[in-house]
């Protein structure tokens, strides 16, 4: 999920060369029900260590991703370059923090001095350029620069501007330059709102897996990723949480272009970590797993932290690989990773853990800047019991919270829906090929759930369709699917409208953007097309409702 780099200088040999990867599928040694109909048992060997202590988000889930999914770069070095550029830019006086790091050969630095450069990404109001010197010292690797930008342009949704911050290392024989985007925003909580450079900002945000048919995680391209970023601003949307994962950094950098608030989080482990009603020695976060997380949550800070889109991290979701509810320890880590984030990004709100109800028990904050909770019902079945935990939510109950007396909690933490959603099937006519054959990921099913059986499969269902008699109430499945798209919107707006009414809400998400694999919560589909009610959702969807 993270980038790693080693040198290859002392491996390389004259005229070609092959750089060998050693990949383990380690999570799918850990699941006890077959992903696929035809396979037979486990695989054999295994890696030489837990699989289910490496973080690994929803690959267990839904499908497993090994190897290299993410862009690779060969890249000449000088001795001594600069490794890293984080800029923490100020609303307030205008002041650019910008904090370089070098690498190499320290020990060699002679007399001269590191320069950052300061610009605006674009032309027109605004435009600049702002410069500040600092002198090198041998042997020190970190430097602390403040670039004072006259007048700067915020960054925000609907002005989302950018500027540019360039470090330059001159010294005898070699030169280096590192250059990186970001932009003057400030995100914070006051009141009970989320505040996007002083201002409240409603949450209208969207649960995205970040998943794609035919490549998994990678990003098919560029234009791929811009047309669906299109889309979900035509949903009506202001933000994405991209969910357990870490996204590809184009989606960042296009996220930084077109004004979206995005929610990341570290992938979890232990997704299937079973919990009784009370504590067992299994449950044990031992040394080795809060050290991967809390390295995955250093490497992630450090790449993603120029994005003034990225606006909240989330520890951990839905307790998945702790147990809360029942062990003092977990509690205390929890806390402990809140505080390490805070010091590490202190420009961004933190989730300790994105809580739900759950059939062990609550699940819990123990200190997080938001105050979110995950509602999910069938409507209209359930809009009684949706209502009523609505209006329980609205009034800041106590049951989001740990009742352990460790509890560190305002009171003012904004309070957001950040999971509810219903299903809306897709158009099979879309999604076929030119002679009407199933995409290859029908084949993928819900493999992890034992008691979903056949109906969970996508493979199949135009025939399922016809067997189960429902041609005689919709005529074809087409019909069908446009019938429960515009089912699926009509309980969206139902349970968005039933938020609205409760002014103490400052957002929420809906589940989920794109449909993944057998999951048809989706506003797109898994190929990215639109639903029936892709013209009308934003008139539900949006900043102001008219219920």
């Amino acid at each position: 999920y993270t980038p790693f780099t080693f040198s290859i200088r002392e491996h390389v040999r004259e005229g070609s060369n092959d750089l060998a990867v050693c990949v383990y599928d380690s999570a799918q040694s850990h699941v006890n029900i077959p992903r696929w109909p035809e396979q037979a048992g486990e695989s054999t060997g295994g890696p030489p260590f837990n699989a289910s202590n490496i973080p690994h988000g929803k690959q267990e889930w839904y499908i497993n991703v090994g190897g290299i999914w993410q862009d690779v770069h060969l890249t000449a070095l000088p001795s001594l370059y600069i490794e890293r550029l984080h800029v923490t830019p100020d609303i307030h006086t205008g002041e650019a923090h910008v904090v370089v790091v070098l690498a190499g050969a320290i020990g060699t630095i002679a007399e001269s001095d590191l320069s950052v450069d300061i610009q605006a990404a674009g032309q027109g109001k605004g435009a600049g350029k702002w410069q500040a010197k600092v002198p090198l010292i041998p042997g020190q690797e970190h430097y602390r620069v403040t670039v004072k930008v006259d007048e700067p342009q915020l960054w925000s949704l609907e002005t989302p501007n950018l500027y540019t911050a360039e470090a330059r290392l001159l010294l005898s024989g070699s030169e280096d330059a590192l250059a990186a985007r970001f932009g003057f925003r400030e995100i914070s909580t006051q009141d009970g709102q989320i505040r996007l450079n002083g201002e409240p900002v409603y949450l209208l945000s969207a649960l995205d897996q970040d998943l794609y048919p035919d490549t998994i995680y990678t990003v098919p391209s560029e234009e791929y990723l811009r047309d669906e970023f299109r889309k979900a601003r035509e949903l009506g949307l202001n933000s994405l949480r991209c969910h357990i994962k870490p996204p590809d950094p184009l989606y960042l950098d296009i996220a930084d272009e077109m004004g979206f608030l995005i929610w990341a989080e570290i992938p979890s482990w232990r997704t299937f970590h079973t919990k009784g009603s009370v504590y067992t020695t299994e449950h044990v976060l031992d040394d080795t797993i809060k050290e991967r997380v809390s390295r995955t949550l250093h490497e992630m800070v450090r790449r993603d932290f120029n994005h003034p889109s990225l606006v909240i991290w989330t520890i951990v979701n839905e307790d998945w690989g702790t147990a809360l509810a029942l062990d003092g320890s977990d509690r205390a880590w929890v806390a402990e990773m809140y505080n390490l984030c805070k010091t590490l990004d202190p420009t961004r709100l933190v989730v300790d853990n994105s809580p739900c109800p759950q059939p062990w028990g609550p699940s819990i904050h123990v200190q997080s800047d938001l105050d979110d909770f995950h509602v999910y019902a069938n409507i209209p079945d359930q809009a009684r019991g949706f209502e009523r935990t609505i209006k329980q939510f609205s009034l800041r109950p106590t049951w989001t919270y740990s009742s352990h007396g460790d509890t560190q909690r305002s009171g003012q933490e904004p309070l957001v829906l950040s999971e509810f959603g219903n299903w809306g099937l897709p158009s099979l006519r879309a999604l076929s090929g030119p002679d009407g054959e199933e995409p290859h990921w029908f084949n993928t099913g819900p493999w992890w759930s034992q008691w979903e059986g056949q109906p969970g499969w996508p493979a199949g269902v135009a025939e399922r369709f016809r067997q189960l008699g429902l041609d005689s109430i919709w005529g074809d499945y087409e019909s069908f699917a446009t019938a429960t798209q515009w089912h699926q919107f009509a309980a969206m707006k139902f349970e968005i409208e039933t938020m609205r009414r409760h002014a103490s809400l400052a957002g929420y998400v809906i589940t989920e953007l794109t449909d993944a694999y057998w999951e048809s919560n989706g506003l797109l589909d898994m190929c990215r097309n639109p639903k029936a009610y892709y013209d009308v959702i934003g008139q539900v969807n949006s900043a102001d409702a008219l219920i």
